[in-house]
């Protein structure tokens, strides 16, 4: 599975992609002050669909918020990429 993640200015939109199926997406107000770790707290609502972080092989964001890139490319690096190396 593939992780998503598109920031704009009001929301984040962050889903889970099984090849070309989405299977699941939320909507979640974008906060330019939140850290890798709040918002890995945030994207734990995957548990409940019964997936974890170790569950995704990579991730996509697309962003119209260049502040928020560092602290959700350090979630993802911290959280996905790790557990699957």
């Amino acid at each position: 599975m593939i992780f998503v993640c598109d920031v704009g200015n009001t929301n984040i939109v962050i889903g889970a992609y099984d090849k070309e199926q989405l299977k699941y997406h939320w909507r979640i107000s974008t906060d330019r002050e939140k850290t890798e770790d709040e918002f890995a707290m945030v994207i734990e609502i995957f548990k409940y669909t019964g997936l974890t972080f170790n569950d995704f092989s990579g991730m996509i964001i697309s962003s119209v918020v260049p502040s928020i890139m560092f602290a959700l490319e350090r979630m993802c690096e911290k959280n996905i990429f790790i557990l699957n190396r």
